[in-house]
């Protein structure tokens, strides 16, 4: 095995991905992306400091956080789409984009 190849196994071995089931862990998804976006100046100081939706809430999405030695340091999250369920922030933003194009 190569060198890089055992370094990021090494890495990976302290990844850790949890599911967000609890308010106080989407807080902190919140808090997280507020301050992402602040570092960027992708928005505007906010009076809360957290970015949490109604989509994060949505029994269609699913929301995780990417833990490195413990520490949150990502987010992602999911949208299953169906026929019968289209709320998601893909289908939301192609809405958009074929009313401005």
């Amino acid at each position: 095995m190569s060198n890089f190849a055992r370094q990021l196994l090494q890495f990976l071995d302290r990844v850790e991905y949890r599911r967000i089931v609890h308010a106080e862990d989407l807080e902190e998804i919140g808090r997280l992306r507020y301050r992402s976006y602040r570092t960027r100046n992708v928005m505007h100081e906010a009076e809360v400091p957290s970015i949490v939706d109604d989509i994060d809430r949505d029994s269609h999405a699913f929301v995780y956080g990417v833990h490195v030695d413990g520490q949150l340091v990502s987010t992602l999250r999911v949208h299953h789409i169906t026929p019968d369920h289209r709320r998601g922030t893909s289908y939301a933003l192609s809405r958009i984009f074929l009313i401005l194009f």
